[in-house]
């Protein structure tokens, strides 16, 4: 198992190939954010509402204020140092943004991309090799399973396989390859006959969530004792957000709370789960050499005390890749 072999840096060819298809994203994206936003750049009445710190409560009032992006007040908690967005969208308008806006079927055209599908196969690989070292093949649920593309890693590997997506395109998609997926919402549409799961995977799923502990405790509903959850989150220690910041795509509209290796093993820690496996990929190494080499310094500098590393496996070991990946066992 390597996790250059899902690296996008490790393929020259592939930013050109998934370029047009990113392109209508961004431009999709922005859009739809416009629609929400009034001529002063804040969220339209009605469409939003403020919250506190998801993980401690802490009040958003006493939250220090890093920047804001999209009418999205980015916000670092004065209790416990989360970040998270103090605005969050009202669950009528996060539906809407989910099921019918532009940016949910320039998304979808992103996933059917070959070179997008070529990643995430390698990378389903990967994970179900690294879940096979704590557990034979036996009952798993995605939630967010997008077009099946982890589920039929699994089911390859002998797992037995379910899936929960709100996309119907996505829904279809995996109806077409045989794989038990239904539509709707966790927990409320998960049908009533399915068992009790031996392992949950919640991939970029817990930063959509505006209560992310309470929704871990539903994980409980529909997870067996000692069962396993995995989970992959954007992580708000990688070097290119560093570097970005509020340039960056991950702060829109529906990514409500911001992890890093730390935050989120302490909530898993503390919603009755033991950390198995913790670690980053996805280095965005080239996009991060694009950038001149005092603003690489500078953001790295604010990341770690040692000397840059500008390699995959130097980020890797500092936890500063793209995305955080964890399993953790139920207690």
């Amino acid at each position: 198992m390597n996790r250059a072999d899902f690296d996008a840096a490790s393929y020259p060819w592939i930013r050109q190939a998934l370029q047009p298809a990113n392109q209508a994203l961004r431009q999709a994206e922005q859009a739809d954010f416009s629609s929400l936003l009034a001529a002063d750049g804040e969220f339209l009445p009605g469409v939003a509402y403020t919250r506190d710190c998801p993980l401690c409560g802490h009040p958003a009032a006493n939250a220090r204020q890093l920047f804001v992006a999209h009418g999205m007040h980015i916000m670092a908690c004065a209790g416990c140092g989360f970040v998270y967005s103090r605005e969050v969208l009202l669950p009528g308008a996060e539906q809407a943004r989910y099921r019918q806006s532009q940016s949910s079927q320039a998304n979808q055209a992103l996933k059917v991309n070959e070179a997008y599908r070529f990643l995430e196969q390698k990378k389903a690989e990967y994970v179900v090799g690294r879940l096979a070292q704590f557990s034979p093949p036996a009952t798993l649920l995605d939630v967010g399973c997008s077009n099946g593309t982890l589920l039929e890693q699994a089911r390859r590997q002998a797992w037995q396989t379910y899936g929960i997506e709100l996309g119907e395109t996505a829904v279809q998609s995996c109806l077409e390859k045989g794989l038990q997926v239904v539509h709707g919402s966790f927990p409320q549409d998960l049908p009533a006959h399915w068992p009790a799961m031996d392992a949950v995977a919640l991939f970029d799923v817990l930063e959509h969530l505006p209560s992310p502990r309470q929704s871990l405790q539903q994980m409980t509903a529909c997870l067996k004792q000692d069962g396993l959850l995995l989970v992959q989150v954007p992580n708000q220690r990688s070097l290119l957000l560093a570097i970005e910041q509020q340039k960056n795509n991950n702060y829109c509209h529906g990514h409500w709370s911001y992890f890093t290796p730390a935050t989120l093993q302490g909530l898993l820690e503390e919603a009755g789960f033991a950390c198995l496996h913790l670690e980053t990929y996805i280095s965005e190494l080239d996009r991060i050499l694009a950038y001149d080499d005092d603003i690489v310094r500078n953001a790295w500098a604010t990341l770690s005390n040692e000397a840059p590393q500008l390699t995959a496996e130097g980020l890797w070991a500092q936890d500063m890749g793209y995305k955080v990946f964890g399993i953790f066992r139920r207690r």
